[in-house]
């Protein structure tokens, strides 16, 4: 029983999240195990699947350090998750060629850029409307959210990517 979730727990661990692409240059696409297992590539079995076959017992030192383990790993998973994702969203709205496909649409699911720092307390919204400048492309939107309705710049605007 242990061998088998052991081989899930290792497909689960090692699909990618991340966009794939066939492009030698670009980096891997990450996966979950990037996060529990940094610096290890190719796991064959996870790390812990060792310690689960000797059956030592767990002592004060080793329940310890695996809370320290835990929360590194925490820290890390979003510090890659900021820098992976979040910050990608923000050049959605860089473009090099402007064009329809690229540009916000109602019903996108965004984060609207709050007064904090930190990403994950701003707010979720939904795009209601969307406003167009005098060069036909989209200037700002009308974002409804859990406390009501906001008009805010697409700068200030970061749609989430549904996949």
């Amino acid at each position: 029983m242990t061998t088998i979730l052991a081989e899930i727990e290792l497909v689960l661990n090692n699909r990618p999240i991340t966009y794939t692409s066939n492009d030698l240059i670009e980096p891997l696409p990450l996966t979950p195990a990037h996060f529990l297992f940094p610096g290890q590539e190719n796991l064959s079995y996870p790390v812990h699947f060792v310690d689960l076959i000797s059956n030592k017992p767990s002592t004060k030192e080793n329940l310890s350090q695996r809370i320290f383990y835990q929360t590194q790993l925490l820290r890390q998973i979003w510090g890659k998750w900021k820098n992976n994702y979040l910050m990608q969203l923000r050049n959605a709205h860089n473009f090099v060629n402007p064009n329809s496909v690229n540009d916000l649409k109602r019903g996108d699911v965004v984060l609207i850029e709050g007064t904090t720092k930190s990403k994950y307390l701003w707010p979720l919204g939904i795009i209601e409307d969307v406003i167009i400048g005098l060069d036909g492309h989209i200037r700002s939107g009308l974002v409804r959210t859990a406390k009501g309705h906001y008009k805010r710049p697409i700068q200030l605007i970061y749609p989430l990517k549904i996949i």
